[in-house]
């Protein structure tokens, strides 16, 4: 069988969800990923082509580019998705948008595809256009209700979902064979790592109360609130900026220098509906999380310390360094519920049973 991927994530930016399950899908079918338009201005690294990445099994379809993130990159990424549903013809039809997304939505639904809605973010919460929310906010529940099946990342989207007859929640996990490299386990704690998007749900404010304590803070990614943090690192040694690193690159730095990650978002609709990819990788790494508490992150209380305020944060923070047996506790906690997110099993069968059941080739 053949399956079309439209994802909101071009396959050479950063890693994503859709990566993962693009590689997953690929042992079983012919997958045919359709890449968003790079943007040529703006703070969007997951709209730029920043590393060119293997691609095995996986056809990727180019989606050329735009000037910004706008009118003309919404229409070019729609035609491409429905270019790419009429000369493929696919069986399965995978969506990680509802807007672009919602014409080819219709015309597989009419072409009588197998259509899957692969929830993993809040859309509505990640558009800063009231146009686009509100056409989103009308679009979304269509998905939903209309898809075949909806897999979904998060608890919070998952109850969303329920309207779908065949709905699954299955998080976001890591590849384990990726890290053939186990990062040492650190008996201090000097070294805090942060590895993602600085988006606007990010807490920077964070990373500068740990300097202040006098802790070396990393920040490996690029987004809009880069720039702020520069501004504010120019001015403080203990803070170090990398911008984008390629993701192999930067697991290794984490591996040798890290002693602990960091997750420090603000707690709104956006967050709560997320599934850190970077979570597991510092957990696969044998590195102790701090990291703030959202809806989706609280289940993982016990094998993540985390946090509200930012006094509560320094008191995690400082827990674990005057006490190396608790983090020892921690990192072997850990390594057994890892088992439970690896890609590379685990999450890969109960992901490939969900897409055959939704299909109708499993019961």
């Amino acid at each position: 069988m053949r399956a079309l991927i439209i994802s909101g994530v071009k396959w050479d930016s950063i890693w994503s969800h859709a990566h993962e399950f693009s590689r997953a899908l690929s042992e079983n079918y012919s997958v045919i990923f359709v890449d968003p338009p790079g943007v040529l201005t703006g703070e969007q690294p997951h709209l730029k082509v920043l590393s060119r990445r293997p691609r095995g099994k996986i056809q990727v379809v180019e989606g050329g580019y735009s000037k910004r993130l706008g009118v003309e990159f919404f229409i070019r990424f729609e035609l491409n998705a429905i270019k790419a549903l009429l000369k493929e013809n696919p069986d399965i039809v995978i969506f990680y948008n509802v807007l672009p997304g919602f014409i080819t939505f219709i015309l597989s639904k009419l072409s009588r595809k197998k259509i899957i809605f692969l929830y993993v973010d809040d859309h509505v919460e990640l558009l800063n256009n009231k146009i686009a929310r509100i056409i989103t906010l009308l679009v979304l529940p269509l998905f939903v209700k209309y898809s075949d099946g909806v897999i979904s990342t998060a608890r919070v989207l998952y109850k969303k979902s329920k309207k779908c007859p065949k709905a699954f929640y299955i998080p976001n996990g890591v590849h384990l064979d990726d890290l053939k490299f186990l990062g040492k386990i650190p008996h201090k704690i000097t070294n805090v790592y942060f590895i993602g998007t600085l988006g606007k749900w990010v807490r920077i404010e964070d990373f500068i109360s740990l300097a202040k304590m006098g802790f070396r803070v990393f920040v490996i990614g690029s987004g809009e609130r880069f720039n702020e943090l520069q501004a504010i690192a120019q001015n403080n040694s203990n803070i170090q900026l990398y911008g984008y690193v390629d993701r192999d690159n930067a697991l290794i730095e984490i591996a040798k220098n890290c002693d602990l990650g960091i997750i420090p978002f603000f707690k709104n609709k956006l967050t709560d509906a997320v599934s850190p990819l970077k979570l597991f990788e510092f957990l696969a790494l044998n590195k102790p999380v701090v990291a703030s508490s959202t809806v989706e992150l609280e289940s993982f209380e016990g094998y993540v310390l985390l946090y509200s305020t930012r006094k509560d944060l320094i008191e995690k923070v400082m827990s674990l360094k005057i006490s190396p047996k608790l983090i020892k506790e921690i990192i072997k906690k850990n390594k057994k519920v890892l088992r439970n997110y690896d890609w590379g099993s685990h999450l890969k069968k109960k992901m490939l049973s969900a897409v055959r059941i939704i299909t109708g080739e499993e019961a």
